[in-house]
């Protein structure tokens, strides 16, 4: 025959028992969801190209000239909004741009478009890529996407690498910067 207090113990570790289920499912559907947030995308329309942007990423642009444009690309979940990668549009480029390294060119297809790559790595073992996609066919500027990332974890690499791999040609808004 069971004590009161035998009852009393048993009735605690059911409860702590599904009290610990309770919290387990709740921190499964948390990680669940941040897990989702981060394959989440949204598009992005620059300057002749559009690209998809991974929640955490925050996108900046400057105007340099008449003809270029250079985007930011910066990871929103630190707290210093680091710049993992920066896209320069362009009318005329110069590639590779870090031509100490004198790694291997790639060739490439970037949204359908050719591309040269050199990927290396840094003293510390960090990721460096730059990347030249070539719209030159195309009638109206801009006629190169320049990107270049340093310095970058294997997961913030991956991350610039995922934006890299989603770039696409878009129609120009802005009538001021077409050539004819």
């Amino acid at each position: 025959m069971r004590t009161r207090s035998d009852q009393l113990n048993r009735l605690i570790r059911v409860v702590l028992l599904a009290g610990g289920l309770c919290v387990g499912l709740v921190m499964a559907g948390q990680l669940c969801r941040a897990e989702e947030n981060a394959r989440r995308v949204e598009p992005f329309l620059g300057w002749g190209f559009r690209c998809e942007v991974p929640a955490g990423v925050l996108v900046s642009s400057e105007s340099l000239m008449h003809d270029a444009e250079l985007y930011y690309f910066a990871d929103a979940r630190s707290a210093k909004h680091p710049i993992i990668m920066k896209i320069w549009i362009l009318v005329h480029h110069t590639f590779p741009q870090h031509r100490d390294q004198s790694p291997q060119i790639e060739t490439e297809s970037v949204g359908g478009a050719p591309a040269r790559t050199i990927r290396w790595s840094d003293p510390t073992g960090r990721r460096c890529r730059e990347t030249l996609i070539d719209w030159s066919g195309r009638r109206f500027s801009p006629r190169y996407v320049h990107i270049a990332y340093q310095g970058l974890s294997r997961e913030s690499g991956l991350l610039a690498d995922q934006i890299i791999a989603s770039i696409r040609m878009a129609e120009v808004q802005d009538e001021k910067r077409t050539e004819n």
